[in-house]
């Protein structure tokens, strides 16, 4: 490129052309290779429900360009809508996830240089969790850092792990002497409170066998579902830091 603008300024100037008309010359020049070599395309991106009229709002964009270190992360706004720029990708990958569950994930590809996508969510089938018989039957005591029970006091019940297709939590109270009833799938899991502004929590597993907690380094329940009369475990909440 340099040598073809290095023989196109002797050209023109052994051809009499004035300095104003070889400096626009390079100018367009220039111009043009920046173009060649880095289009800022966006596209307007639409997630629509099943009627492809609606948009929906607040689903979350996952863009990746062929290199997951330059991905992008969207929201989509109150029409459903969400703009992209300089992606710079032959084929991206865009996934489309509702926080809240109620639409299934999306996943499909298009091009950078494309102005505009559509993006249809079916809806989600609202699965029945009441008498779960995968769930088993837990009574949980909770007493807080210092060791009295947390009366009268709502808890978050949540996975140790929230990911954008597990992300549900359960914010029940307990009563006067700290006490819960609850239905948990085997799994690892988080309890936490507020005390003013400082947030304390413990985490606990709940098994089907033995076995499953042989190597677990924090409080293991075990509870077979056949199990009517469960008996209370307690479990005592530690301050967490947020440094």
């Amino acid at each position: 490129m340099i040598s073809f603008i290095t023989y196109g300024w002797s050209f023109m100037k052994d051809k009499g052309f004035s300095w104003s008309a070889i400096l626009t010359a390079a100018i367009c020049i220039g111009g043009m290779s920046s173009v060649a070599h880095g289009q800022n395309y966006a596209t307007t991106i639409r997630v629509l429900d099943a009627s492809g009229v609606e948009g929906i709002s607040g689903v979350v964009l996952l863009l990746n360009p062929g290199d997951a270190r330059k991905s992008q992360a969207l929201v989509t706004d109150a029409q459903g809508e969400a703009t992209t720029h300089g992606l710079q990708c032959d084929i991206c990958t865009i996934s489309a996830f509702d926080p809240r569950g109620l639409f299934a994930n999306e996943t499909t590809e298009f091009a950078s240089s494309s102005p505009s996508l559509r993006l249809v969510m079916r809806t989600r089938p609202l699965i029945d969790t009441v008498g779960d018989p995968m769930a088993i039957s837990l009574e949980l005591v909770f007493h807080g850092p210092n060791g009295e029970p947390i009366g009268q006091q709502k808890v978050v019940i949540r996975p140790l792990i929230m990911t954008m297709e597990d992300n549900r939590v359960s914010i029940p109270t307990t009563d006067q002497a700290g006490r819960l009833s609850i239905q948990l799938r085997a799994g690892a899991y988080v309890v936490a409170t507020l005390n003013g502004a400082s947030p304390s929590e413990v985490r606990f597993n709940v098994a089907t066998a033995k076995e499953q907690c042989k190597t677990r380094t924090v409080s293991c329940i075990v509870a077979p579902p056949s199990t009517r009369y469960p008996k209370p475990v307690v479990l005592q909440l530690a301050p967490v830091s947020l440094h």
